[in-house]
């Protein structure tokens, strides 16, 4: 079975939408940023539909990239071969990488895309989960604060999981 043939699992969904969410705020941010700086120097920052263009166009592979990658993971998992699984990873991640450095190319090498426009959103996804992880270690985050897997140890005992 190619990545084609094969049927997504909801999670890589699920985690694709938040990934294709937190882009398109951090792009909606970036252009924010670009269109107070040409307010403010409007011969050095430029905004218009080349900034637009490439924060698009930037944004849509750097999700497409996270989505390729929850693919391949699954297409490893389903591998029963440890070797095979690790070989097809390693070349699914060139392929990514060879899209991200591609794009790069594009949005830097033609006069029309804006260089930093176009490669700013590729590091969204990874600001993004790095946020995430931090909002679910806080202490102030419900879910870790509600429910515990650990019970209170009886005098004597090792505590153990529900």
């Amino acid at each position: 079975m190619n990545i084609t043939e094969m049927k997504i699992q909801p999670v890589i969904k699920t985690e694709t939408l938040k990934i294709a969410k937190a882009e398109a705020i951090g792009v909606l941010l970036m252009f924010v940023v670009f269109f107070v700086l040409h307010l403010i120097i409007p011969e050095t920052v430029p905004f218009g539909a080349g900034v637009i263009t490439s924060g698009i166009i930037g944004g849509g592979v750097a999700v497409l990239n996270f989505f390729l990658m929850g693919l391949s993971i699954q297409k490893m998992t389903e591998t029963e071969d440890a070797d095979l699984g690790k070989k097809l990873f390693k070349s699914y991640y060139r392929y990514r990488m060879l899209i991200q450095i591609i794009w790069g190319v594009i949005a830097l090498a033609v006069p029309f895309f804006h260089g930093v426009a176009g490669l700013v959103p590729l590091i969204i996804p990874t600001f993004a989960i790095r946020m995430d992880g931090i909002r679910q270690a806080l202490p102030l985050n419900k879910k870790n604060t509600e429910t515990s897997d650990i019970q209170e140890p009886e005098p004597g005992k090792e505590p153990t999981d529900k």
